[in-house]
């Protein structure tokens, strides 16, 4: 085996080896040139394949197929270029102008690609092959893609592990700038890093510069994917998630779209535990909004500078019945907080407005227990609404009813028996009580409670001298503790 140097001259495209044993390819295709080379070191250890200066349009998609069955694979294949200098150009209809698949082995380094309208993808990362893992350990540095494909992502890879992109331009002007997928109905794929990557998709719904996104859900998601810095250029979503679990941003610049950031859950596809950990966010455009998370969504945390007019609605977050999501945000001047949407108050907010400086912390409502005013005047309450208060309320000599702000009740006289109502354990979600007998007298005088706990009507609760009680709610139900 041999690596070839790919050259040009005028018309006539020639791939030429290193090893002079090994065959020379000539002729005025370019894509049957380029695949002969890369079907003669497509075995073994591989090789490398230089593209030098110039522009080579391809009749067909150029493909590279995994030949290892080891994991990783042990052998490689490199296609490297001269930086834009070297121009990959697809416009064959139907066609992408790379194709990778079968668990392939790849360094792509320093070239460009173009495709046009009715072709695909730039680089197509394929489950195709006898093996549904597409690539299995890579590495794309310094490529550029410029799509103008109606149907495909400049940038599309479905079901691979360990890439690692360390920059990558990738601009679909008609479609998505880059799509990750998993389609496994059986493995979580991702376990991938990305460096810089700046990105572009068409600012028509429902492209986005950048998609993560499950389409064999539920239960087998995208996950475990890190990117250093994210630059969102247009695209109707910025970053777009969909099935996408436990992916990290570390820094993200996503500016004048009407979606920055959008974490969807659509048919149950969860997106859960993603962290946004710095970066700046600027929505534009009727309706827009910094972030938006979907009903199926949550755990996912945002460290960001929110930006834009008076009208953007810096935060939708619908998410339910998960973890809730955290906001540690900055919002810039003239974002208006109340603006901000959460009808489920599942988030915990904390925000700066970059006018004063003001720092407000918000936290989710509790459930039924709590019934000041605060909880029902507002979506969220201040930490002091959210912990039961460990307050003691006296009643002397006389029945009781429990009341939201107990926490203990002492009895200080009793000169007779007394009923203490409960009242519907509802009511008092997942809060804990003490009934105490301070009297010294429940012997003589019990204290029974007018109710069902742990299942028996009207109990005894204190029959002893300084007897106490102790019962909890767990929102249907009484029990004792």
């Amino acid at each position: 085996m041999s690596d070839y140097i790919i050259s040009i001259n005028g018309t006539t495209v020639t791939a030429t080896p290193r090893v002079s044993t090994s065959p020379t390819f000539t002729g005025s295709d370019a894509y049957t040139v380029i695949q002969s080379a890369i079907n003669t070191l497509s075995t073994g250890n591989g090789g490398s394949i230089e593209i030098t200066t110039g522009t080579y349009s391809l009749s067909n998609e150029l493909t590279v197929t995994g030949w290892s069955t080891d994991s990783p694979p042990n052998g490689s294949l490199k296609i490297s270029g001269s930086g834009k200098s070297t121009q990959l150009i697809q416009t064959t209809a139907g066609k992408h102008a790379i194709v990778v698949k079968n668990k392939a082995s790849i360094a792509f380094n320093d070239f460009h690609i173009y495709t046009g309208a009715a072709a695909k993808s730039g680089i197509f990362l394929s489950n195709a092959g006898a093996n549904e893992c597409s690539v299995f350990g890579g590495v794309l540095y310094n490529i550029s893609l410029l799509s103008n494909s109606t149907t495909d992502a400049a940038f599309h890879a479905v079901n691979f592990f360990d890439l690692q992109v360390d920059h990558l331009y990738a601009l679909g002007s008609d479609n998505d700038g880059i799509l990750l997928e998993n389609n496994s109905p059986t493995t979580f794929y991702g376990n991938s890093h990305f460096g810089f990557v700046r990105c572009a998709g068409s600012n028509a719904a429902p492209y986005a510069a950048i998609k993560l996104s499950s389409t064999a859900y539920p239960y087998t998601y995208i996950n475990l994917l890190t990117f250093d810095n994210l630059e969102a250029i247009t695209g109707y979503y910025g970053v777009y998630l969909l099935g996408a679990n436990a992916n990290t941003f570390n820094h993200v610049d996503i500016e004048y779209l009407k979606y920055p950031i959008y974490v969807d859950g659509t048919a149950n596809n969860e997106s859960i535990g993603n962290r946004f950990n710095g970066g700046y966010v600027l929505a534009q455009g009727t309706g827009a909004t910094g972030v938006t998370t979907a009903a199926a969504t949550g755990g996912n945390t945002f460290n960001l500078f929110i930006d834009g007019d008076a009208a953007v609605v810096p935060i939708n977050d619908q998410s339910i019945f998960r973890a809730p999501s955290r906001y540690d945000v900055t919002f810039g001047f003239p974002i208006v907080p109340a603006n901000i949407v959460a009808p489920n108050a599942q988030a915990i907010l904390t925000y700066r407005k970059a006018s004063d400086g003001n720092t407000v912390t918000r936290y989710p409502t509790p459930l039924a227990g709590d019934n000041s005013t605060q909880v029902a005047t507002t979506a969220f309450v201040n930490r002091a609404d959210l912990v039961q208060k460990k307050t003691r309320r006296a009643i002397a000599n006389a029945a009781g009813t429990l009341q939201a702000t107990d926490y203990l009740v002492a009895y200080t006289s009793l000169t007779a028996s007394r009923a203490f109502t409960l009242g519907a354990a509802s009511a008092f979600s997942g809060m804990h009580f003490v009934l105490k007998d301070e009297s010294g007298s429940a012997a003589t005088y019990n204290i029974t409670i007018v109710g069902t706990v742990n299942g028996a009507s009207n109990p005894v609760a204190i029959n002893s001298a300084y007897g106490v009680y102790r019962f909890y709610s767990n929102g249907t139900a009484w029990f004792t503790v």
